[in-house]
């Protein structure tokens, strides 16, 4: 998913893009492997080109909207 007003998810300094395609090495908010699994994704080389290629094809369809898929739901 892409966010309004930006170009690229990479644009944002603090993304989940940016921690899938530069992993951190302590500290990760995503679990990498839990969504690789999901996805169906054998390694991380092909994870970081999967959500390469969402990204980019979002952008070039023009599809760079808000997906309720993906909404987060925080019950405090």
């Amino acid at each position: 998913m892409t966010r309004a007003n930006r170009q690229h998810s990479s644009e944002y300094g603090v993304s989940g893009y940016n921690e899938i395609q530069n992993p951190p090495g302590r500290y990760s908010a995503i679990n990498r492997t839990a969504l690789r699994k999901i996805f169906a994704i054998n390694d991380e080389y092909h994870l970081r080109k999967e959500n390469r290629d969402w990204i980019e094809t979002e952008l070039k369809n023009g599809t760079s909207q808000r997906d309720p898929l993906w909404r987060v739901h925080c019950y405090w």
